[in-house]
């Protein structure tokens, strides 16, 4: 997403308390990388990767990912890095496309 107006059940996620539940969002204009660019779900990912890894690798997760059409690469190349980081390898993200939700346009 690109502004924070443009989230689904924006409220009713951050109000959601559940052990077994992680919500994050990348909101690319207004969210800035660490270089000072915009804020995609690659960089997410690199910035909370001690919390996403456990739940990335637990085979009972589910991963929902909504964006542009395009997104796919900087995420799998984000969960591959984060893999690698973590010895479990190269291409660790086509391990996981059964378990990844997209909803692309």
């Amino acid at each position: 997403m690109k502004t924070k107006a443009e989230l689904l059940y924006h409220e009713e996620f951050i109000q959601y308390t559940q052990p077994n539940f992680l919500y994050l969002k990348a909101l690319s204009r207004e969210m800035k990388n660490s270089s000072g660019g915009r804020y995609y779900v690659g960089d997410l990912i690199h910035d909370h990767g001690g919390k996403l890894w456990p739940v990335i690798h637990d085979e009972r997760s589910i991963i929902y990912m909504c964006g542009l059409k395009g997104m796919e690469a900087g995420v799998s190349g984000a969960i591959n890095a984060l893999a690698k980081q973590n010895g479990a390898g190269d291409d660790y993200y086509a391990k996981l496309e059964h378990r990844i939700v997209e909803e692309v346009y």
